[in-house]
């Protein structure tokens, strides 16, 4: 049965093959694919990708596009494989969200993309032209350069694919930090294939039921040298880069070596009530999953996670609809009027510091819950110069202005001018572009 699809959902499958495929194909084309991967087409045009898209999605629910632009031989076969590669204009990045539930996914892709545009700012890792959030929690990154030939020797898909490792080491080092209490975001390096697919916004989860949707970072499209350039932070030579790229995401994971230099963001300002509620009740519900039963805390359980729910911005019905499911996590559940009896207590919001928490749960700290963040470290002025020098080289490099990069970075026009000489009289705008902070 064919579903009737919003505004919304037809806007963004519309917009996304314009920003993402919209260059000319050169006699190439896109495979599309339906939910089930039974329905396949090779499209050339936007408004032909978008026609068959948003039929997939009607008809499945779900469409699917190729990463790279593919081409027919001179017989007219084609398949998406390696050999039939014919252009690249893109690459894309996928970050899984592997938690087990969510109690508000726009929350969770809000911090999310905070904490992917804290990280691209701070340390000097190409911001994104695009997040897609796939509906799952998770999101994939796309960054957009003009289109490029693989060439008759087929040569061109072994640097992007060398680019693609650099970056995708860059985000695993954050990796960590994207939620350093546990939910679960990991970079998938697995999906990294120039012949890999991807979900098209406008499509609907199959798990959550949510619509699939693309965000712009306002960062302008790349010029494919100068996105390198950013990334040759290390004097890797072209034929070792893949290898030693998967070094250091082993490294990251595993702690093998150097650790990696990104710390974790300082939650100050952007920590809101709504999103400290959630993170909380994520926690609490991931402690009672392990078998915590909460003994002798039930009450003190179900106050705490009435007032974040409260906090996180659920209505009535659904506070108690969740208070009732962490009840039957309890060792033994009580009573529906004695749950919502202590949870409610006299309606009265308190805030309760972590170390206060862990006593009323009866943790002790190594359980690896409600731990917080380490405290706001003293101002370092010249780290934070060394800082901008590398952010603001960089963005002359990709050929920013200095109004634009003072806005970009939000700083004044006079620092950025001062920075600019500095780095003129020292090494160089290409040293600092991959200075080491």
């Amino acid at each position: 049965m064919k579903q009737v699809l919003s505004q919304e959902q037809k806007a963004q499958t519309k917009e996304f093959f314009k920003q993402i495929y919209g260059d000319p194909m050169k006699g190439g084309g896109v495979y599309l694919y339906d939910a089930g991967f039974g329905n396949t087409a090779l499209k050339s045009s936007v408004y032909s990708m978008t026609a068959q898209a948003l039929r997939d999605i009607a008809a499945t629910g779900a469409a699917y596009a190729s990463a790279n632009i593919f081409k027919a031989n001179r017989n007219g076969y084609c398949r998406r494989t390696d050999n039939f590669l014919w252009r690249f204009n893109h690459i894309t990045i996928d970050i899984d969200y592997i938690g087990d539930f969510a109690h508000s996914y726009p929350t969770l892709e809000e911090d999310l993309e905070a904490r992917i545009r804290w990280h691209a700012e701070s340390y000097g890792i190409p911001m994104p032209n695009y997040i897609v959030f796939t509906g799952s929690g998770g999101c994939h990154l796309y960054y957009v350069f003009e289109s490029l030939p693989n060439g008759s020797e087929k040569r061109m898909v072994k640097g992007i694919q060398a680019t693609k490792m650099k970056l995708i080491a860059k985000w695993v080092e954050a990796e960590s930090n994207f939620d350093p209490h546990g939910l679960g975001f990991k970079v998938d390096t697995n999906a990294t294939d120039p012949t890999r697919v991807f979900r098209v916004p406008g499509s609907i989860h199959e798990n959550t039921g949510r619509v699939c949707y693309m965000k712009s970072t306002g960062t302008p499209q790349y010029i494919y040298k100068n996105f390198c350039v950013v990334l040759e932070d290390k004097p890797w030579n072209g034929d070792y880069a893949i290898k030693n790229a998967n070094r250091d995401i082993e490294r990251s994971r595993n702690g093998f070596g150097k650790k990696s230099p990104i710390k974790a963001p300082l939650v100050n300002k952007d920590m809101t009530a709504a999103w400290l509620g959630t993170k909380r009740l994520n926690e609490l519900f991931h402690l009672a999953d392990q078998g915590w039963g909460f003994i002798n805390c039930r009450e003190k359980t179900a106050h705490l996670a009435w007032i974040w729910l409260r906090d996180a911005g659920f209505a009535m019905p659904e506070c108690e609809m969740q208070l009732r499911r962490l009840n039957e996590l309890f060792y033994a559940p009580l009573s529906i009027r004695e749950l919502l009896y202590t949870a409610k207590g006299n309606g009265k919001n308190y805030r309760y510091s972590n170390q206060t928490i862990r006593s009323l749960l009866g943790l002790d700290g190594s359980e690896g819950f409600f731990i917080g963040h380490r405290s706001r470290e003293f101002k370092d002025r010249a780290g934070k110069a060394r800082k901008h020098k590398r952010l603001i080289a960089g963005l002359v490099l990709l050929g920013k202005k200095i109004r634009e990069i003072a806005k970009e970075l939000k700083l004044s026009i006079s620092l950025v001018k001062r920075r600019r000489i500095e780095i003129k009289k020292s090494e160089g705008f290409t040293h600092w572009a991959t200075a080491q902070i």
